[in-house]
């Protein structure tokens, strides 16, 4: 088939799926209009510096949450999908974890937490895998993998801070 008449299908039972959601028996306008009365606290100091705290009524407009209908394809292009993102924390203890195990094309956030600099530099020969500039606390670094393998690495500002990645195919 082609892709235009995948897209038309496609619509055609989104649009099947979205009646049969809203034809249950109920009147979907009144049930998402529908008002919830709530307590908000509030809090007012008095001259002693002690906090008073009450509870008082306010109106909120509340609305249902959607249920989601389930969609047989959602990938119709049968395009692979992005790996997620690891992280790996730097902290003034060191990398956290210590190890970390991958796919190939994934990649892993380097975050630095810790008061130092974090300049990553690998232990073995994976180039690619050094880190052109350090990064300061609450700063990362994102580094993708395209070579399999195990790969130890240290931080240049602090060799005794080390870690590995083992990345599988």
């Amino acid at each position: 088939m082609s892709k235009k008449t995948i897209l038309i299908i496609l619509v055609v039972v989104a649009a099947i799926a979205v009646l049969f959601y809203w034809s249950d028996g109920s009147n979907p306008i009144d049930s998402i209009f529908e008002n919830a009365t709530s307590t908000t606290p509030s809090s007012k100091s008095n001259e002693t510096g002690t906090t008073k705290t009450t509870s008082q009524p306010s109106t909120k407009t509340t609305y249902p949450a959607k249920t989601q209908t389930p969609v047989t394809n959602t990938n119709p292009g049968n395009v692979t999908p992005a790996l997620p993102r690891a992280q790996i924390n730097f902290t003034d203890a060191g990398f956290t974890p210590i190890s970390m195990q991958v796919k190939l094309g994934q990649t892993i956030r380097f975050m630095n937490l810790g008061g130092k600099l974090m300049w990553i530099v690998p232990d073995s020969n994976y180039p690619e895998f050094a880190q052109a500039n350090p990064v300061s606390r609450g700063e990362y670094w994102d580094f993708t993998f395209n070579k399999a393998g195990t790969w130890r690495y240290h931080n240049k500002e602090d060799a005794s801070k080390t870690g590995t990645i083992s990345v599988q195919y």
